[in-house]
């Protein structure tokens, strides 16, 4: 790169600031890429495999690179884990290198995920310029720009665009096609996937047929009919739909959508089956994703993260709803989906959510008593009820109904939580309400404490022979061969169970950041409802996460809408936190533990 690295005897070594050579760069050698971060590297090395479409070696990235041959190695192996999946192209290596290979549906899925990756690991929000500006770099301006003004023109016209994440998957998907038609690549659909005469009577195949027309004009390529037909199939999936035929919703899954609510309501003991804004939604939400399911068209929740981590248990417990439905329309649900059906559940939830009643006690008159509601309205939940009164009036008004006191002065209610703020509501008051709610409402207990820890539907189906402290260091594998063993040796599950486990971990890891994991098999797998405790000697990695402690969720179907709901949370209770999973598996004995559980266990 024209410095010298300096040798000083004694002292060490230094690159020279002072000696600086001009180097000709030689055109049949490699630019050689310095990457800070792994990230960029990996996106660096799938950038060739994709845009330079090379036979790449390791010793050859190794040099490009400047890291060590088993970086390479480990780079390819998280490639395989956070970009390429089943339904992409796949890395190749023989003799002469590794290169991608595939049908040009799943090279175009994997440039698909490619992009999605770089906008991920963009450091901040990107605009549409943005995004435009930066895809480019690979596709073109001209390309990137004219399919960004199409879609963007989809409004105007007599049609509509659900979602955000989902215009910007469809642009996503166009980009690709035209760049990968640019380059004399074209879909080959297979006959399975599309019936030419079914898809002709399609309105949206006419808006796709236009789409790619204006792209012809503008870019000067030629699509070919699949092409057009894969793009209509794609419209369908990111629910890009007629104006004028969104109010027929199609009623195909009417009752799926029924049952469904009818099951979550049991399960969370919460009705919702009188909810018709969630009806709807759901409605028009399963037709796009049972299409995109059966053909198995990716479109990756922004917020699938955020949604496990807050809502696990609601999570799990639509996995489960869902797993008695997927038979019924013949699909196989993936963890994206259940994200996005989440969100529905969650905004119904927050919907019948019972408001607190906040009363603020403010004796220096009514300019600065709403000085101190309207602050305090900033910092509560929207649903909250905020009152203002004297302490004369607190006292002789009616308290049963009251949640939680703010106060500029002194006042004690019996059985009445409150807390003293300053009347102009300085920060330290903001930040002293916050974790006073959060404390009452919110996290309800100090610190964990192991008396208070009540079990009553775990211990129901826990007995002392299904919690197991192995001393063996087992892979993930292995555990679940070995507790599938078990449980089809006693007759609790069927043999399809272990496979049907398997299955739901390829689908996304059922770990946690606590150290925990939570697989589940099938319910229709399952003969008895058992819940089997699993310590590992030491930690294995799960799917993201390294996990000790493994908990078998075992589900018959007559259970599903009984203890369900009971179970998972009591589940919950012991692997919230790392620092519980710690004390009640690193701390406690298997003996010491099975009093902790309580109840009556089965030797």
């Amino acid at each position: 790169m024209g410095y010298q690295i300096v040798r000083k005897p004694g002292i060490g070594i230094e690159v020279s600031k002072k000696i600086k050579r001009e180097v000709k760069e030689n055109s049949q050698q490699k630019k050689v890429e310095i990457m800070v971060y792994p990230e960029d590297r990996q996106l660096k090395i799938m950038e060739i495999l994709l845009f330079e479409e090379e036979i790449v070696t390791l010793q050859m990235l190794s040099e490009i690179f400047f890291v060590s041959v088993s970086s390479i190695k480990n780079d390819f192996r998280l490639i395989k884990n956070k970009i390429l999946n089943s339904t992409t192209a796949e890395l190749l290596s023989d003799s002469s290198g590794t290169h991608l290979v595939g049908t040009e549906e799943q090279l175009q899925r994997t440039y698909v995920l490619f992009n999605e990756e770089v906008l991920r690991l963009s450091e901040s929000y990107l605009s549409e310029k943005d995004v435009s500006e930066l895809l480019s770099k690979w596709y073109g301006s001209a390309i990137v720009d004219c399919c960004h003004e199409i879609v963007d023109n989809l409004g105007k016209s007599n049609l509509i665009i659900i979602a955000e994440h989902y215009k910007r998957n469809i642009t996503n998907v166009l980009i690709v096609l035209a760049y990968r038609t640019s380059k004399k690549h074209h879909v080959d659909m297979e006959k399975k996937h599309f019936v030419h005469d079914e898809i002709m009577e399609l309105p949206t195949y006419l808006v796709a047929k236009d789409m790619l027309s204006v792209i012809e004009n503008m870019v000067n390529i030629s699509f070919a009919e699949s092409d057009i037909a894969f793009i209509t199939r794609h419209l369908i999936a990111n629910r890009i739909d007629f104006i004028a035929t969104q109010p027929n919703v199609n009623s195909d899954f009417d009752e799926s959508v029924k049952r469904i609510i009818a099951k979550m309501s049991t399960c969370l003991s919460i009705d919702l089956t009188k909810d018709e804004k969630l009806h709807q939604q759901l409605r028009i939400h399963f037709t796009p994703m049972i299409f995109r399911l059966k053909k198995e068209i990716i479109i990756q929740n922004p917020f699938l993260s955020q949604i496990k981590n807050e809502f696990r248990l609601v999570f799990d417990l639509t996995w489960f709803v869902f797993e008695s439905e997927v038979e019924k329309l013949d699909i196989k649900m993936s963890e994206d989906e259940i994200g996005f059906i989440i969100i529905y559940f969650q905004a119904a939830l927050d919907r019948i959510q019972k408001s607190k009643r906040v009363l603020i006690v403010c004796p220096t008159g009514i300019l600065t008593s709403e000085l101190v509601a309207n602050r305090v309205r900033s910092i509560l939940p929207p649903l909250d009820l905020v009152e203002v009164t004297s302490v004369q009036k607190m006292y002789e008004s009616d308290l049963d109904k009251v949640d939680f006191i703010i106060s500029t002065v002194p006042v004690s209610v019996k059985g009445k939580p409150s807390i003293l703020v300053s009347p102009l509501i300085t920060e330290n008051d903001f930040i002293n309400i916050s974790l006073f709610y959060n404390k009452i409402f919110i996290l309800k207990q100090d610190e964990f404490n192991t008396q208070d820890l009540d079990l009553k539907f775990l211990r129901k189906y826990v007995s002392s022979r299904h919690v197991l402290y192995n001393s063996l260091h087992l892979s993930k594998e292995e555990i679940i061969k070995k507790v599938s063993a078990i449980l089809y040796d006693e007759g609790l599950v069927k043999e399809e169970f272990e496979q049907s486990i398997i299955n739901r971990e390829e689908l996304g890891g059922t770990d946690l950041a606590s150290g925990a994991s939570i697989p589940h098999g099938l319910p229709k797998y399952v003969n008895k409802t058992t819940v089997i405790i699993w310590v590992n000697s030491q930690p294995v990695k799960w799917n993201e996460y390294f996990v000790r402690v493994v908990i078998f969720f075992c589900l018959a179907n007559e259970d599903k809408t009984n203890d369900m709901k009971g179970i998972l949370q009591d589940i919950y209770k012991l692997v919230e936190t790392k620092s519980i999973v710690d004390l009640l598996f690193s701390n406690f004995s298997k003996t010491a533990f099975l009093k902790i559980l309580g109840g009556k266990h089965i030797d």
